[in-house]
């Protein structure tokens, strides 16, 4: 799946970084979380999609502030995201 995804921040008590995902991908582990491979602007890593409750099954991606630094991606920005379960 490729799509453009807006970085947003969750500014909660743990604040962190993340996409929201149109559609989740692959089978689904402990809570829903799905083990999937991800490439934005050529760096690929590992990591989970996070389910939303939300009826249209979308989910969220975190984002490390590291891959953001390296990319100078900023919050309100878009990328072009390639997920794979």
């Amino acid at each position: 799946m490729t799509f453009e995804g807006k970085l947003e921040r969750y500014d909660g008590r743990a604040a962190w970084l993340y996409v929201e995902v149109p559609e989740l991908i692959g089978a689904p582990g402990p809570f829903g979380m799905r083990s999937v491979t991800v490439t934005i602007a050529g760096e690929t890593f590992t990591t989970k999609l996070w389910p939303m409750k939300d009826p249209a099954g979308r989910g969220f991606l975190p984002i490390s502030r590291a891959l953001c630094e390296r990319l100078g991606w900023e919050v309100g920005k878009t990328r072009t995201i390639q997920l794979s379960a």
